[in-house]
């Protein structure tokens, strides 16, 4: 027992500046920062800060913003926005400045071959050499296309990355006015955590009255995002025995999937699952530490309905 006390307060030490950085400033770095400083630096390797100063320019002043953003400690939705912004923006500043020298190598190898065809009128003995830059040529262009097709295929990743995240954000508003409940984004997804004083009497796995009207919320919610994967985990404190603390856990999160069924939410979308003891929020050596681990936790996450869609 004092060994899992001990593993509860390490989980719960770890958590607890996790779940408080959801709403306020990363401590390192952020990864799309990262990609975005690296994407920048590959367009001007590029060359795009000299054909393409435009879209070079809007590149690096997006970057600046996000590390202007990171060194005033703004909020980590911010930052990470200002950086896949400023990562886009690069790789589009990078295919089309290989598409303009893609273009520039194919006028070369066209003026080559013009060249060379009106050598051909003089000296037969260079048809050879005229094969082989038409050989050039349609490599160029090959080449070319593809580059262009890259500069689209990226603007489609960007676009779909934005709607994405804007979906995101608007979800997580709507889930904030959901009474008695806490919300918070694990990277793209999206929990809700309503406590188990809400939705059961201790020992309970029966749902209070009062429960349905956060569970009512949560369904209107699901019923507006049907792309949405929906898996509920019941969560209880280290009271007890752990078998039976499994089973009543495992027991409320069916109680709570159940309901959003009754409600209208497919039951393809939702799954359930009972964690028990396992994952404390805070200390179990306190009645309010035990009464935040006893909760029913929402998770709600992106399913992608066709290969086409990133």
């Amino acid at each position: 027992m004092r060994r899992l006390i001990r593993i509860g307060l390490a989980v719960a030490a770890l958590a607890g500046p996790w779940l408080a950085g959801c709403a306020t400033v990363p401590t390192v770095v952020p990864q799309t920062v990262i990609d975005a400083r690296a994407a920048l630096e590959l367009a001007r390797k590029a060359k795009a800060d000299l054909l393409v100063p435009e879209e070079y320019r809007e590149a690096k002043r997006l970057l600046d913003l996000t590390e202007s953003s990171l060194s005033a400690e703004q909020a980590i939705a911010t930052v990470e926005d200002l950086a896949f912004q400023a990562q886009s923006q690069a790789r589009i500043a990078e295919a089309r400045s290989l598409t303009r020298q893609m273009a520039q190598e194919y006028e070369a190898a066209q003026k080559s071959l013009t060249d060379k065809q009106q050598a051909l009128l003089v000296l037969a003995q260079q048809a050879n050499e005229l094969q082989r830059a038409k050989e050039i040529l349609q490599q160029s262009e090959i080449q070319r296309k593809e580059a262009e097709q890259a500069a689209v295929e990226a603007q489609k990743i960007a676009a779909a990355e934005a709607a994405r995240r804007k979906e995101l954000e608007e979800l997580l508003r709507k889930a904030q006015k959901i009474r008695d409940a806490k919300v918070a984004l694990r990277g793209s997804v999206l929990v809700i955590s309503l406590s188990g004083r809400v939705l059961f009497n201790s020992g309970s796995s029966q749902l209070q009255p009062g429960a349905m009207s956060a569970l009512d919320q949560v369904a209107q919610i699901l019923a507006e995002y049907p792309s949405y994967r929906i898996r509920v985990e019941g969560h209880t404190d280290s009271t007890g025995e752990v078998l039976l603390n499994n089973t009543l856990s495992q027991a409320r999160a069916e109680s709570v999937l159940t309901y959003l069924n009754q409600k209208g939410v497919p039951l393809d979308s939702l799954t359930s699952v009972g964690m028990g003891s396992s994952q404390p929020v805070a200390t179990n050596d306190t009645a309010a530490g035990r009464q935040l681990n006893r909760r029913v936790e929402i998770m709600l996450e992106k399913k992608y309905l066709t290969e086409s869609e990133p």
